[in-house]
């Protein structure tokens, strides 16, 4: 089993970096000693060197344009969990950024295709680019206890708040450009998407008989919220 977490084209979650593959399994199976700890999670994803900070344009643009910048985290969310692109981060900013993205776009959708009060569309899209991410986040940490996939329900709601991102792309691109692309938009920006979440617990989970039972309804979950999305919410009643 450990074996599997040598290979090269494992994700390796930016919190626990500092452990070796070996470890991170030892500690999810609580064969690890509990005084040995997860170390320097914040301090590898941050956005501006300490000491560089300047005026607010200059640390503004560090922030999204930096080789660690949020920005950067967003769309690395489309690539898939490989090469240089393997190190998953697992933050608050991209999560939140990504959902109120999404939470926008339901907005909009909201407000131009039905005749609903702003409050109303307001918690709406709250409650469905929110609910999804706790809910989704909530039974893929069931499903972990399972198949043994070596992920926290911190990494989960991580990896399935940038997943959002890929969403919010496919909705606007169809809601500025036109309906008839939203196949196009769904294979594209909701696959990738998609894709990195199910390689990532691909990844993570050490029994390959059980990577199929974690990676399909998760897969298939991801992209028919995109579905539900276009046609219940965003298209014209």
């Amino acid at each position: 089993m450990k074996n599997n977490y040598k290979n090269k084209s494992s994700v390796i979650f930016i919190d626990e970096e500092s452990l070796l593959p070996e470890e991170a399994w030892e500690e999810k199976n609580g064969r690890r000693d509990k005084t040995s700890k997860l170390r320097g999670s914040w301090n590898k994803i941050k956005s501006i060197p300490e000491g560089k900070a300047g005026s607010f344009p200059e640390t503004f643009r560090n922030y999204l344009f930096s080789e660690n910048s949020v920005l950067t985290r967003l769309f690395s969310s489309l690539l898939p969990p490989f090469g240089r692109f393997q190190r998953v981060a697992v933050d608050p900013q991209g999560t939140f950024l990504s959902a109120f993205l999404l939470c926008a776009v339901i907005y909009l959708g909201y407000v131009r295709s039905r005749s609903i009060t702003r409050s109303n569309a307001f918690l709406s899209s709250v409650v469905l680019s929110g609910g999804y991410i706790c809910i989704t986040a909530a039974a893929v940490s069931l499903m972990s206890i399972v198949t043994k996939t070596i992920i926290t329900f911190r990494q989960t709601i991580s990896v399935v708040g940038y997943g959002l991102f890929g969403h919010a792309l496919a909705l606007l691109f169809c809601e500025f450009v036109s309906d008839e692309w939203f196949i196009p938009a769904l294979v594209v920006f909701g696959g990738l998407a998609t894709s990195r979440i199910c390689l990532v617990l691909f990844a993570r989970t050490p029994i390959p008989g059980l990577r199929f039972v974690i990676c399909t309804p998760v897969g298939i979950t991801h992209l028919l919220y995109l579905v539900y999305l276009h046609f219940a919410i965003m298209r014209d009643t």
